[in-house]
C-alpha cells in the first residue's frame, strides 16, 4: 500500500497544500475548523511526515546531539529522560555520546554531530572554557548546557541551565553546624573545576567562616565523583589524628563510597560521623543508612533544556542566557 503524502492529506481535507503543511509543522495561523479537518485527514490516512524529505527542504533533520561528559555516577540519566520525554512530543530524535570529560574528544564528538546535521547540541556536565567555546562557535549551532559552568560571555543561541552550587553547599554545611557539628570535613570534586568543584568548596568554606569555625586544611580532601574515590577518601579521613563528626561529600556516588568505608571500620552513622551527599541520585534513598543529599531537579532540567532548544530552533524571542533552578536539601538517616 502506498504511503500517504502531504498532498493526499490536503486533498482529503479539502484544503491547499500550504495550509496542510502549516498545520503539520505548527507554523502560521490556521482556523480551528480547518486545522481539525487536516488533523482528521492525518488520522484517517495514517499519515507520517517524511523527515528525510523535510530535512532536504528545510535544512532541519529534527535531531539533536546530546553530549555526556561522565556516565559513571548515574547523574545524567534523569536529565536524559527529561530531554527524551520532551523530544518525543515533537518527533525529535537524539544522538547520545559520552566523552569522560576529555576535551579533545568533546570537540571530536561535536564535529561528528555537525556532520550528522543535527539541529542543536545539549551538553550535560563539565565546564565550558573560553577556549572551548571559541571552538564550538565555529559550527554556528544552537547550544544548551546543563549542570555545566563557564567563564564565558555567551553569544547568540546559547543557554545554561544549572543550580546555585555554592549556595547549596553553604546550606548543607550550615545545616550540619546547626546540628551541633564543628568538625566538618569535605570530600570535594576536582578543586580547579568550575562546575561542581570550586563553587561547592567555596560554599563549604564560607559557611565555616560565617559561623566562626576555623578551616582545617586536612579536612578538605579532593575526590573525583566516583564510588571508588569516595571509598578511598573515606578511609583517608579515618586516618586523621582528629576525626571529623560530619562529612560533606560533593556527590552522592562519593558519599556512598565513603559510607561503605566508615561502616567497614565499625563507625556508626550518623551517631559518630554524619554524612551528607549532593545530587539526589535515586539510589541514595535505598542505601543503608539512607543518604541525606542535595536534590537537583535533573528531570526538569532536561525538560526545560529541550523546551528552550525548540524555542531557539523556532526562532522565538531569546530569553535569559542562564537559568538557575531550585535545589532541595533532603535529610535522611545518614545525617
Amino acid at each position: 500500500m502506498r504511503r500517504a503524502s502531504l498532498k493526499d492529506v490536503a486533498t482529503h481535507a479539502g484544503v491547499g497544500l500550504g495550509t496542510a503543511s502549516r498545520v503539520i509543522n505548527g507554523n502560521g495561523n490556521v482556523k480551528p475548523v480547518t486545522k481539525e479537518k487536516v488533523l482528521k485527514a492525518i488520522r484517517e490516512l495514517n499519515y507520517h511526515p517524511n523527515n528525510i524529505a523535510r530535512s532536504l527542504k528545510t535544512n532541519a533533520t529534527r535531531s539533536l546531539g546530546v553530549l555526556l561528559t561522565d556516565l559513571k555516577n548515574g547523574f545524567d540519566t534523569e536529565i536524559i529522560r527529561g530531554i527524551e520525554t520532551e523530544a518525543g512530543k515533537t518527533d525529535y530524535s537524539l544522538f547520545l555520546t559520552n566523552t569522560n570529560k576529555e576535551r579533545s574528544k568533546m570537540i571530536s564528538c561535536i564535529k561528528n554531530f555537525v556532520e550528522k546535521n543535527v539541529d542543536g547540541i545539549i551538553i550535560i556536565g563539565g565546564e565550558i572554557t573560553e577556549e572551548f567555546y571559541t571552538d564550538i562557535k565555529q559550527f554556528h549551532i544552537p547550544l544548551i548546557t546543563i549542570s555545566c559552568e563557564s567563564n564565558i560571555k555567551p553569544e547568540g543561541q546559547y543557554m545554561s541551565i544549572t543550580i546555585d552550587n555554592e549556595k547549596a553547599a553553604y546550606e548543607v554545611v550550615e545545616y550540619l553546624i546547626q546540628k551541633g557539628h564543628t568538625k566538618i570535613a569535605m570530600i570535594s570534586g576536582e578543586k580547579d573545576e568550575m562546575n561542581a568543584g570550586i563553587p561547592r568548596i567555596k560554599g563549604y568554606q564560607r559557611a565555616l567562616e560565617n559561623y566562626k569555625i576555623a578551616f582545617r586544611k586536612e579536612y578538605l580532601i579532593e575526590g573525583n565523583y566516583t564510588f571508588l574515590s569516595g571509598y578511598e577518601k573515606g578511609k583517608q579521613i579515618l586516618t586523621l589524628a582528629e576525626k571529623p563528626t560530619a562529612i560533606f561529600v560533593a556527590s552522592d556516588a562519593m558519599a556512598i563510597g565513603a559510607e561503605k568505608a566508615l561502616l567497614e571500620a565499625g563507625v556508626r552513622i550518623p551517631d559518630e560521623i554524619a554524612i551528607f551527599g549532593f545530587d539526589g541520585l535515586d539510589f541514595a534513598e535505598y542505601v543503608h543508612p539512607s543518604l541525606s543529599t542535595v536534590v537537583q531537579p535533573r528531570y526538569d532540567m532536561g525538560v526545560l533544556a529541550m523546551q528552550r532548544m525548540l524555542e531557539f530552533l523556532n526562532e522565538k524571542e531569546k530569553k535569559e542566557p542562564k537559568i538557575i533552578m531550585k535545589h532541595q536539601l533532603v535529610v535522611r538517616e545518614s545525617g
